[in-house]
């Protein structure tokens, strides 16, 4: 459409060029015309024509007259044929304030895109045409105006930048900044996205009865029931053609139901007898919570303690076996081998959901040192939420 071409503040600018050349010829070449003429007049007077001279003069003012009405005459036959102004239009604000119009009104087409979608390309395109006003009041007006979107854009993407790394420092500053914004419909898109973020409050034990109780993890609000191999209805089943008890070697079917217990609050380490499996913690857990959780099991050296942090801080949650001395390895939490669920991470520590072995100081559920619970770690089942 040619109203779009006209919209341009480039189609303007060469429009200007063309206008001011236009003038340049309509005001010149009118006066050399009639310089000359005056000059073959006088000319002809002297040689005693003077009906020749007269005609040559003539001849040179309409010439000149022409010349400096055709712009005019144009503009006439431009308005009788262009009924909405459309050409006429175009033409006439070919003007230094009509092309910084067009740029104002480009810019501002920009920022607007900018302000409903938090785009920074959108912004950097604004902020490129506001650089080519020539007016200084409405080029330092429109960037006033882009202050406050830049602020919009800077905020969305810090949060994009605590949804990868939380830290509750910064999470309380960026809530802040969204507080202080005015603009309602900004404010109501971002506090949406900021609200999304798994931030992180510290908690412990809640205590139900002498024989149940659960930690809420702070990253995923997920519910985790904390059991004893050595409690309930299910501490004298006899496991492995009964050479033992559910109490004495049953801590990965324990460890097991601690974690499907987040989606299946009732399922108890009694319900984990003939479905568990020391073996693929990964398995049967995705199969008992309906796959809800995602599960990825790592052997001995395939994944790092802190990777295993790192996925932790994200709001997963992990099954590890250790080994203690009598297995060459030096884990404090058994003397042997043992399974234990890691449900929750913060600032260094690690919350254990034990399965209780009562002979070792570390042998109860809560918060500990990650360098104590990652150590000698033979297997590690990383369990990710599929509501995250």
């Amino acid at each position: 459409m040619i109203l779009g071409v006209c919209d341009s503040a480039e189609v303007l600018k060469t429009m200007r060029i063309v206008k001011i050349v236009i003038n340049f010829i309509r005001i010149i070449v009118p006066i050399i015309l009639i310089i000359t003429s005056m000059m073959t007049f006088t000319k002809a007077i002297t040689n005693s024509d003077n009906k020749k001279a007269l005609n040559i003069f003539i001849k040179k003012i309409v010439a000149a007259l022409a010349i400096f009405l055709i712009p005019t005459l144009v503009g006439i036959i431009l308005k009788l044929v262009d009924q909405n102004k459309i050409y006429y239009n175009c033409f006439e604000n070919a003007t230094k304030e009509g092309i910084d119009n067009a740029y104002v009104e480009i810019a501002s087409k920009y920022l607007s895109t900018a302000k409903e979608t938090l785009n920074e390309y959108d912004y950097k395109n604004g902020i490129r045409i506001i650089n080519d006003i020539q007016d200084s009041a409405k080029k330092k007006q429109i960037y006033d105006s882009a202050a406050s979107i830049k602020e919009y854009i800077d905020i969305n993407k810090a949060i994009g930048e605590l949804e990868v790394n939380y830290n509750k420092d910064k999470y309380k500053e960026i809530g802040s900044r969204i507080d202080k914004i005015t603009d309602a419909a900004v404010q109501i898109q971002l506090k949406a996205r900021y609200d999304k973020i798994k931030h992180y409050e510290k908690t412990g034990v809640v205590k139900i009865s002498d024989t149940l109780r659960y930690h809420v993890n702070g990253y995923n609000g997920l519910k985790f029931y904390l059991y004893s191999q050595c409690e309930g209805n299910w501490s004298n089943i006899p496991l492995r053609q009964g050479t033992s008890s559910f109490c004495g070697i049953g801590c990965g079917l324990t460890t097991c139901a601690v974690l499907i217990s987040a989606y299946k609050p009732n399922f108890t380490p009694y319900n984990s007898y003939g479905v568990g499996d020391d073996y693929h913690h990964d398995q049967v857990v995705e199969k008992q919570t309906d796959y809800a959780f995602d599960c990825t099991q790592y052997e001995n050296g395939q994944i790092t303690p802190e990777k295993t942090i790192e996925y932790l801080e994200q709001g997963y949650v992990a099954s590890v076996k250790v080994w203690g001395k009598s297995k060459g390895g030096s884990s404090p939490f058994t003397g042997s081998q043992h399974f234990m669920a890691l449900i929750d991470y913060y600032e260094g520590e690690i919350f254990v959901g034990n399965a209780y072995n009562h002979n070792y100081a570390h042998g109860t559920w809560g918060w500990y040192k990650a360098s104590e619970v990652l150590t000698s770690v033979k297997t590690t089942v990383i369990c990710k939420p599929k509501n995250m």
